[in-house]
C-alpha cells in the first residue's frame, strides 16, 4: 500500500491502477447498495404517505358526513323543542279552559238545582191550588191552563238542563282527552 494506506504506489509516482479501480468499484457498489436501501425506504415512505393521504381523505369524508348528521340532529332537536314549547302552551291553555269549564259546569249545576227547586215549588203550589179550587167550574179552566203552562215550563227546563249538561260533558271529555294526549306525549319525550 502507498503512503495514504489505500493504494499501492507505482514506480513513476502514481498509484496502482488496479487498486484504484478496485477501490472505485467498491465505492460504487457501496453507493449503489446505499442508494437501493434509501430508494426502498423512500418507496416505503411514499406508500405510507399515500396510505395516510387516502386515510385522511376517508376521515375528511366521514367528518363531513358526521357534521351533516350533527346539523340534521341539531335541526331536529330545535324542531322538537319548538313542538314541545307549543305543546306546553297548549297544555296551559287547555288547563285554563278546563278550569273555566269546571266553573261553568258548577254554575250550571247550581242553576239546574235552583230550577228544580222552583219547579218543585210550582208543582207543590199547583197541587195546593188544584185541591183548593178543584170544585169551582170557572177555576177548573184556569187550572187546566196553568197545568199546561207548568208542563211546558217543566219540559223546557229539563230540555235546557239536559242540553247544557250534555254540551258540558262533551267539552270536558275533549279537554280530558287533550290533556291525556299531552301527558302521554310529554312522557314519551
Amino acid at each position: 500500500m502507498g503512503e495514504n494506506g489505500l493504494f499501492k504506489t507505482t514506480l513513476f509516482g502514481g498509484f496502482n491502477k488496479k487498486d484504484v479501480l478496485k477501490y472505485l468499484e467498491g465505492v460504487k457498489a457501496a453507493n449503489a447498495k446505499e442508494i437501493k436501501e434509501i430508494s426502498e425506504k423512500l418507496n416505503d415512505e411514499i406508500e405510507k404517505n399515500i396510505d395516510l393521504v387516502n386515510r385522511n381523505d376517508t376521515l375528511k369524508q366521514q367528518t363531513e358526513k358526521l357534521e351533516a348528521q350533527l346539523a340534521d340532529a341539531q335541526e331536529k332537536q330545535k324542531d322538537i323543542e319548538n313542538e314541545l314549547q307549543a305543546a306546553q302552551e297548549q297544555a296551559q291553555a287547555a288547563g285554563a279552559k278546563s278550569e273555566q269549564l269546571a266553573a261553568d259546569y258548577a254554575s250550571l249545576e247550581t242553576v239546574c238545582k235552583e230550577l228544580k227547586k222552583t219547579f218543585q215549588a210550582l208543582k207543590t203550589e199547583n197541587e195546593t191550588i188544584k185541591n183548593t179550587i178543584l170544585n169551582l167550574p170557572f177555576v177548573q179552566e184556569r187550572i187546566a191552563a196553568l197545568q199546561a203552562e207548568n208542563q211546558t215550563l217543566k219540559e223546557d227546563a229539563q230540555s235546557d238542563d239536559r242540553e247544557q249538561f250534555a254540551q258540558l260533558e262533551k267539552e270536558l271529555d275533549l279537554v280530558i282527552n287533550r290533556l291525556d294526549k299531552l301527558n302521554a306525549e310529554e312522557a314519551e319525550a
